[in-house]
């Protein structure tokens, strides 16, 4: 049953899909409030959120944010319903919430001032492609915001356990940023610890 549920986490799906998603709502917390507070959300900014999860997180920014405009994707049919129903005040006025992927967005070139995402670059099928899709996607000089609880991938005790994991170090992901043409690319905290969060901050 325990390794039933830790599969979970790249695609929830029915009964124990839905445990988790409500689990994700509480337990990535932590991690985006601490990687948002390194970047400002203007007036009038449009977000674009990969990997939604439970959308707790949306429905906090868009409490707090009068004018902010958020889109979001989730490959989880499970979890964009969840969210939807999380967000469904927001829901076609100043929220979007669609299944999809990273990998292909469904969005104009330069739409987003802000691109999140946060535990789910381990799930995507092609990160470079990936990354490629958000740099299209962003404005000049817009910003994505990567949140990240394992960047060791030595560390094999989730890889090892969760299905379709792949954990990417801060190096590799770098170097994936910058051949999409990210330029400035900061990292914090500057000397990874292992098993420690990562927040990565990529400027277009």
């Amino acid at each position: 049953m325990k390794w039933r549920l830790l599969n979970q986490f790249g695609c929830p799906e029915g009964t124990w899909g839905r445990f988790i998603i409500r689990a994700m709502n509480i337990g990535h917390r932590p991690l985006w409030n601490w990687c948002l507070a390194k970047v400002r959300i203007g007036e009038n900014f449009r977000l674009l959120d990969i990997g939604c999860g439970g959308g707790k997180m949306i429905r906090k920014l868009l409490d707090r944010h009068p004018t902010l405009l958020v889109d979001a994707v989730d490959v989880s049919a499970e979890a964009v319903a969840y969210s939807r129903k999380e967000n469904r005040r927001y829901l076609g006025k100043r929220c979007r919430i669609e299944q999809g992927c990273a990998e292909l967005l469904p969005y104009n070139d330069a739409s987003f001032e802000l691109v999140t995402t946060f535990e789910s670059v381990y799930f995507w099928q092609d990160v470079r492609k990936g990354f490629a899709e958000i740099y299209r996607v962003l404005k000049e000089g817009g910003r994505l915001v990567i949140g990240l609880e394992a960047g060791d991938p030595s560390d094999k005790t989730w890889s090892s356990r969760i299905e379709g994991m792949t954990v990417y170090s801060p190096q590799e992901l770098r170097g994936y940023l910058r051949d999409c043409g990210f330029l400035s690319i900061r990292m914090e905290p500057a000397e990874i610890i292992k098993r420690g969060r990562l927040c990565i901050i990529a400027r277009k």
